[in-house]
């Protein structure tokens, strides 16, 4: 089922094993005023069950390495058993080694960004996510010097997925932007 507006926010599912990395995350999209309501997995099983009770998401941020399944694992379950195509998966990890990205890629993930060392690359890529997600647009992902490309990637699958999502005056309606964060983007 794909999801629909409600209270103008985004639902993401963010699976990461680290509550760490996952803290984080809420921190940059709560500092940055950003319209997402997060919905937090420890790893491939949690994530498993939250795809089976719940509406699809907007969008999943998947780290790669979560102990005894890799983001990888998740991803293929996702795309080929679950048969979630629609949903843009952007891997948010660590792991950025070629073999990592290129299996992710091979999986089915749509954009890989590499975890940022400063927070504010943090706050950067949550608004780039954002902006990504409301213009129904992957070019402030594209713009990150974190997001590690794949050879053959099309801007159509970031529109293609978002078509049913609110515009951003209508996510942003609640208050609040990132375009400070995101006129940084492109100076980085």
């Amino acid at each position: 089922m794909l999801w629909n507006a409600i209270d103008s926010r985004f639902p993401i599912l963010h699976v990461d094993d680290s509550q760490n990395d996952r803290n984080l995350v809420k921190e940059a999209i709560v500092l940055t005023n950003t319209p997402f309501a997060v919905f937090e997995a420890d790893g491939m099983e949690s994530a498993m069950a939250y795809f089976t009770q719940h509406l699809q998401p907007a969008l999943v941020l998947l780290d790669y390495d979560m102990g005894q399944h890799t983001g990888a694992d998740f991803l293929h379950w996702l795309r080929t058993v679950k048969k979630q195509v629609s949903t843009p998966i952007v891997m948010f990890s660590g792991s950025v080694g070629d073999s990592h990205v290129e299996e992710c890629y091979g999986f089915g993930a749509d954009y890989f960004i590499r975890k940022p060392k400063e927070f504010a690359r943090f706050k950067a890529i949550v608004c780039a996510l954002h902006a990504s997600l409301a213009n129904h647009q992957p070019d402030p992902i594209f713009q990150l010097q974190e997001y590690r490309p794949h050879p053959s990637a099309h801007a159509e699958t970031w529109c293609a997925a978002a078509c049913a999502l609110p515009t951003a005056n209508e996510s942003m309606s609640a208050g609040g932007n990132c375009q400070s964060t995101l006129k940084a983007i492109g100076d980085c």
